[in-house]
């Protein structure tokens, strides 16, 4: 897995962002979706592993309460 300087873009439309920290490399990846809330149809965020097991990227589907770019 190669660790890049993290890179963050949003859809201001949709309101979904996305964080890359690193390239997903070889093989197959997997997503597991999260919710921060007590609601579990409210998803909020999907965290990206690749075929190791390493975290390489995070979607957030509600980035509303996310810093502005710049």
């Amino acid at each position: 897995m190669s660790v890049l300087r993290p890179v963050l873009t949003r859809d201001e439309e949709t309101g979904i962002a996305y964080l890359k920290f690193a390239d997903a490399g070889p093989g197959p990846t997997r997503q597991e979706t999260v919710s921060l809330s007590d609601d579990p149809n409210d998803a909020d965020l999907v965290l990206d592993f690749n075929a190791r097991g390493q975290l390489f990227g995070i979607e957030f589907l509600n980035s509303a309460h996310l810093p502005p770019e710049g």
